[in-house]
């Protein structure tokens, strides 16, 4: 047989097929059949069907965050506002996956390099605490080899206890967590937040709200010591305890879970607060950034507590500073994300302003030996006005122990005398040398 001969036998052969598999299903189209021939060509594709199919939409909590403030919309989130155009519909279907417990995320139709997808997905991880089922990180993907593009990958969900166990072998998740155990816990996340949001009225200024929430973490959320030390080893055994889940509901996280529900509660009431990476004393941090009047702050919450008199106090180190303040102590830096070492990190705004600062509106400086009984009252007034009992002193940067003590012991009576017609003043100091701040504890009367 001549090779015109053989050439025309394999295409009639070919066209015979697909008249044949157009035969076999009245209901099929000419393109459902076009696409399944395909398919079976291409067994990868033919795979990401398989996982595509069922996945319908999950049952959606009862329970809805309040809305009540006029909350952050999705689109101005940070992190979504940080994308282009095409990583943005990334961004969206990592979104729908989520709140409807889809594992399989396809993005066939709108590919990314691995590396993109990493960092667009923990920008949305950045952006959204309340989906704090969603395990934080990408374990398995699927791409063309030719071109590097991710076609799509697997999401991996944990509740209270459980976690999504994903299989190397068959890359499948061999065991989930209930769908329906997932819209229960964020059945009670949410009430559990809109009680929160009813410490608030709409009434207040956006420090009212950012002070009332701030003092609600300190007096109810624990540092859990144990969970950063599972977190440096790589071994952590409940993954929604790094959460805002964490923090709002076991009252027990680390420095993510903080920054994360501080975060969900600022956004909800209207204010802009976005999530800023870092180091503190050389370890991995979160804190976060917050937007008043315009301009923005640092506020690490997970540093809202500190011992005086051998009693847990509220405490505010690192309320609303500057970049150049906290950066005494927190190295700024991009996120390093373990399983792909690929750095994830966005432009925030600039810290500058001091206009709302704890030490600009609540602190008072000192010079020298000179005590200011002037702007002393003032600041004491200030506490009142916003329901705060501690008063900082701030000393230039070293001031020797001996020497802050020497200054409040001189000047303590009259302080005592200044404040009383609203606080009544401990005779206990605390000082941090790096920050260069005493602080007393005042007692409201």
């Amino acid at each position: 047989m001549d090779k015109k001969k053989l050439l025309s036998t394999r295409l009639l052969s070919l066209f015979i097929s697909v008249l044949l598999a157009f035969s076999l299903s009245s209901c099929a189209t000419i393109g459902d059949t076009v696409k399944t021939f395909v398919d079976n060509l291409d067994p990868l594709n033919s795979y990401l069907n398989d996982l595509a199919r069922d996945q319908n939409p999950a049952e959606q909590p009862r329970v809805q965050i309040s809305e009540d403030f006029s909350p952050i919309s999705y689109t101005h989130k940070h992190g979504y506002r940080s994308l282009t155009p095409d990583e943005k519909a990334v961004y969206d279907k990592i979104h729908t996956a989520s709140i409807n417990y889809h594992r399989f995320l396809d993005l066939r139709e709108t590919p990314v390099p691995p590396n993109d997808l990493f960092r667009i997905f923990y920008y949305y991880i950045d952006d959204h605490p309340e989906s704090f089922w969603l395990y934080p990180q990408i374990e398995k993907y699927f791409h063309n080899d030719k071109r590097d593009l991710c076609l799509g990958a697997l999401l991996r969900y944990t509740d209270k206890n459980d976690i999504d166990q994903y299989n190397e072998d068959s890359d499948e998740l061999d065991t989930k967590v209930s769908n329906t155990k997932l819209t229960q816990i964020r059945e009670e996340f949410n009430k559990k937040i809109n009680e929160l949001l009813g410490l608030l009225s709409p009434n207040d200024d956006v420090l009212s709200k950012e002070i009332k929430i701030y003092n609600h973490i300190a007096e109810n959320v624990r540092y859990d010591d144990d969970l950063a030390d599972q977190v440096l080893s790589g071994s952590v055994k409940r993954p929604i305890m790094q959460s805002a889940y964490g923090a709002a509901i076991e009252k027990s996280t680390v420095c993510t879970g903080f920054s994360k529900l501080f975060l969900l509660l600022m956004n909800s009431t209207g204010i802009e607060c976005m999530i800023q990476h870092g180091t503190l004393e050389g370890v991995g941090h979160v804190w976060n950034i917050i937007s008043i009047d315009g301009n923005y702050y640092n506020v690490d919450v997970t540093q809202s507590t500190s011992i005086l008199n051998e009693k847990r106090i509220i405490d505010y180190p690192f309320f609303n500073t500057t970049d150049q303040v906290i950066q005494k102590t927190h190295t700024i830096k991009p996120a390093t994300l373990s399983s792909s070492l690929v750095q994830v990190s966005y432009d925030v705004p600039a810290c500058t302003s001091y206009d709302k600062t704890f030490d600009t509106l609540f602190s008072v400086k000192v010079e020298g030996n000179v005590f200011n009984q002037q702007d002393f009252s003032a600041k004491i007034k200030q506490l009142y006005t916003y329901n705060l009992s501690m008063v900082y002193f701030i000393f230039p940067d070293g001031t020797p122990k001996r020497t802050v003590q020497n200054f409040l012991d001189t000047h303590i009576h009259n302080m005592k005398n200044l404040c009383s017609r609203y606080y009544t003043m401990e005779d206990y100091y605390s000082y941090r040398e790096d920050t260069g701040k005493a602080f007393i504890k005042l007692h409201r009367k």
